[in-house]
């Protein structure tokens, strides 16, 4: 039971200079389109990779982005239903196995 402060952390990168343009740390319990929204206000940016961490990751926050034609970067959790992991068998080549 350990209760260590924590943070979201968004990036947004220019694909045309191939670096991060805006950076953005959120207290660890905000995690909806309002940051976003802000963040993306603040920074003036149109075209634009969003970079989070998999504590953005919701529908109302995907279905926002695709609203706004954002591309993005946003990792899912493993417990994430859309993930369809039968396709990785034991004699696929297409993973790696990390720490059994």
């Amino acid at each position: 039971m350990v209760f260590d402060n924590q943070i979201n952390l968004l990036y947004i990168y220019s694909p045309s200079l191939t670096l991060p343009v805006f950076c953005r740390l959120f207290p660890g319990n905000l995690r909806e389109v309002k940051g976003i929204r802000l963040t993306l206000k603040e920074s003036c940016v149109q075209d634009a990779i969003m970079i989070a961490d998999k504590g953005f990751y919701s529908s109302e926050n995907i279905a926002f982005l695709q609203q706004q034609n954002l591309k993005y970067i946003i990792p899912l959790r493993r417990d994430n239903a859309i993930i369809s992991y039968h396709l990785m068998s034991k004699t696929s080549s297409n993973y790696f196995k990390y720490y059994d």
